[in-house]
Parts: structure tokens; sequence; C-alpha cells
């Protein structure tokens, strides 16, 4: 019954480690649970709460010094030592205003309460007042943008 008490524990360290490899959160679980049943199988052979504790929490120091060691080789592992991926990621595209219409006038076809829709030219836009509320029909001018959103202040004849 030893046996088991220990291959349960060196198996649940294993998954523990393979778990920063396979992330997904599985192999963390199972390991997790097989370093319970470890403690169970020892209280069970050993009949005894303090040396329960004890191997409980000798086990949890075993797998906080496997989670380092996995830390630690990925950190070795990896490019300029981080754990970090280096190359971009390709087919992302983060949102971005279109610089085209910088400087276009619009109309303001819902109240800009700080942001609102624009139109400019027949198409709808998504917009930002710079520092002023807008009411739905002002005229407006595109002054920049920021993410998604023109930044847009009233324009005045």
């Amino acid at each position: 019954m030893f046996w088991l008490t220990i291959g349960l524990l060196l198996i649940s360290l294993l998954l523990i480690y393979l778990e920063f490899y396979l992330p997904g959160g599985i192999p963390g679980t199972f390991g997790a649970i097989l370093l319970l049943g470890s403690v169970f199988t020892f209280y069970t052979e050993f009949q005894s709460i303090q040396w329960s504790i004890a191997y409980f929490i000798s086990a949890l120091l075993f797998s906080a010094m496997t989670c380092l060691f996995a830390i630690r080789n990925i950190k070795r592992s990896g490019v300029h030592n981080t754990m970090y991926l280096a190359a971009d990621q390709k087919g992302y595209m983060a949102s971005s205003y279109n610089k085209e219409v910088v400087g276009l006038k619009g109309e303001a076809i819902t109240s800009l309460r700080l942001s609102g829709h624009i139109e400019i030219e027949g198409r709808q836009y998504q917009a930002m007042s710079k520092n002023q509320f807008i009411e739905k029909g002002e005229k407006v001018i595109v002054i920049g943008g920021q993410g998604s959103y023109l930044l847009v202040k009233v324009y005045k004849d």
C-alpha cells in the first residue's frame, strides 16, 4: 500500500508539471485529485492524523517545487529566456479607426454624450466627442481617432 501512496504522489507531480506545457486545466486537476488520493491512502495505511498532515504539507511543498521547476525550465527553453511568444501572431488585427476620414465634416445622427454615431458622406461611423456633448443633428469634424472610434468636435462654419 505504501508504494501506491508514493506512486500516486509521483504521478500527481508529473501531471502538475505537464500542466505548464499542456494548458487547459485537465492535467493540473487530475494531478490535484491524485495528490489528495495519495494523502488519503497515506492516512488509511498509517492511521495517524499528525503524520497525514505532515505528509500533506510535504506533498504541497513538492508540488510548489514542481511548479517552480517547470517555470524555470520554460524560461530557460524559450527564445530570450521568456515564456512568451516572440513572433507576431498572424491573422490578428487590432481595430483601428478609418484614417481617411480625418479632416472630413459630417453630422451627428445620435447625441454624442461622449460617444455615439455620426454620418460622413452617407456612411455611418462610431465617434467620440473630444471634450463636450454634441446634440443630434449638429455638424462635426473628425480630428483623429482612438481605437475603432473617430474623435470629433463641433464644426462651426
